[in-house]
Parts: structure tokens; sequence; C-alpha cells
């Protein structure tokens, strides 16, 4: 599967030298999809994934952005689609199941993560969630999830319109790092 990631030009160099590596033990709030690094790939509602990775990266980066493109092995890879009705009923169960250690894992995020004050504000723990899920799958059946795939809504697109209930994008969440191949610069770009 093709997947693409938009960055700051400044990281392309070590990305393409040294690859992906997911920092689990960061401090840092996990993003929606939890801990790993996070792509678009081909989806049915317009934009292609290309523009979305590079539309994301102008919003959020400082500095002039860069579009990398990625072959995925989907095939060979654990995948937990945030799509399918049964997860999804899974993910709420925990989250209701869980939500005391929920609320201790976001007090200690917020004692060590004074730089992301606006990740905090926005309030979605899902990445906390799905982090926690995740470890409990893995101990019990004794298999790694390398990827979380999800439609989202990713501010890009409509200047104003922050926050929708309809996704824009499939987007995934690599958290194996080895099963990310070819990393190449795209030809989008400033």
């Amino acid at each position: 599967m093709k997947a693409f990631h938009g960055t700051s030009e400044n990281n392309v160099n070590s990305i393409q030298n040294d690859g992906f590596n997911v920092d689990r033990d960061s401090g840092r709030l996990p993003n929606d999809l939890g801990d790993g690094y996070y792509f678009f790939v081909k989806n049915t509602f317009g934009l292609s994934p290309e523009k979305m990775a590079f539309q994301y990266a102008k919003t959020y980066q400082r500095s002039p952005v860069a579009v990398l493109s990625v072959n995925v092995d989907e095939k060979n890879s654990n995948v937990l689609n945030c799509d399918c009705l049964s997860t999804i009923e899974e993910v709420v169960k925990f989250r209701l199941e869980n939500y005391e250690a929920v609320k201790e894992q976001l007090t200690y995020y917020k004692t060590v993560s004074s730089p992301q004050k606006g990740i905090l504000k926005r309030g979605n723990l899902d990445g906390i969630i799905l982090n926690m899920m995740i470890e409990k799958l893995e101990s019990v059946t004794g298999v790694a999830i390398d990827v979380i795939k999800k439609n989202t809504y990713t501010k890009c697109e409509c200047p104003g319109y922050n926050l929708s209930n309809f996704p824009n994008g499939t987007e995934i969440c690599i958290r194996n790092s080895q099963k990310i191949t070819n990393i190449q610069k795209t030809s989008i770009h400033n």
C-alpha cells in the first residue's frame, strides 16, 4: 500500500537515512490513533493522500514542508481497522471500563507535557485508549498490532473548518516501522 507523510523539509534526510523510529516513551500525549507514524492513504473522499499530507504539514509545520511516499507491507501486517463496527464497539467498551486508568494517564501527561498544551486542551484521549487497549490485546494474544487504520477528518481543506464528524481522508498509524519500505520524497513542495 502506498502511503504519504507530511513533514518539515528539515526532517527529510534523517527519515530517509534512518527511517521512522517510534518513541513510545517520549512523555508526549499520543495522537488520536496512538503511538506511531502517521500517513494518509487512498480514500474515497476526494482529496488525494499526497495532497492531504502536504496540506497537513503546511498547517502544522513552521518551516518549509515536504511529502514522503512509502510502501507499507499491508499484506503481512496485523491491521486494526478502527472503522469496523466490532472494533468501534470494543474501543467504546474498553473506554468505559478503563476510564480511571485513562484519567491517571492524562494526569501524567499534564505534568510532563507542558509544551503540548494545545493537544491537551483539544481533549481527544483516543490515542491513550488505543495504546492501552492494544497493549492489553498484545499481552493476551501475543499478536502485535503493526498498523491502525481509520477514516478521519483532518483540518486542511476549508479554512475555519476545524472539526467534523464526517471524514475527509483515511489515515494509518504505523506502530511497527519494519513494515515501511522505499521512502521517497515526492514532487509536491512549497
